[in-house]
């Protein structure tokens, strides 16, 4: 688990647990958004609802961001200390992967609308190309 989010837990008055570091160490290791499925997977040892709970404190004291991909359940990311940085992501319509997206249209738009631009979302979806290979052998 990285050690500003150790620290942070600290800082906030919470104990550095073996449930709370299985369920980070769990998200820094998929590098994607996870599901609380991924999660149950990942970390055997652990209950849905000690996850649930855990994933509520971690979010709520900021250490943790939820996204919700159209009406499919929440998936769950390591928070950004860096503010200003930011991501989109990919949904695989069929397995319900999910992928980064390194890059942002938001400047370009910036400067071809002169829009002061104060929040946005976008959302992706398609086939990844294992889903892809599938859908055109039938």
């Amino acid at each position: 688990m990285k050690k500003n989010i150790q620290q942070s837990l600290e800082q906030l008055g919470y104990r550095k647990t073996l449930t709370r570091t299985m369920i980070l160490n769990a998200l820094e290791s998929y590098n994607r958004p996870v599901s609380v499925e991924d999660l149950v997977e990942k970390c055997k040892d652990l209950n849905l609802t000690t996850i649930y709970r855990n994933l509520h404190v971690l979010e709520e004291n900021g250490l943790i961001r939820s996204m919700q991909f159209t009406s499919k359940a929440k998936h769950y990311v390591i928070a950004e200390q860096d503010e200003t940085k930011h991501f989109h992501y990919i949904r695989c319509l069929e397995c319900e992967k999910v992928e980064q997206i390194d890059f942002c249209v938001l400047e370009k738009i910036k400067t071809s609308t002169n829009f002061t631009i104060v929040n946005h979302s976008m959302e992706f979806t398609g086939y990844c190309p294992d889903c892809s290979q599938v859908d055109s052998k039938n």
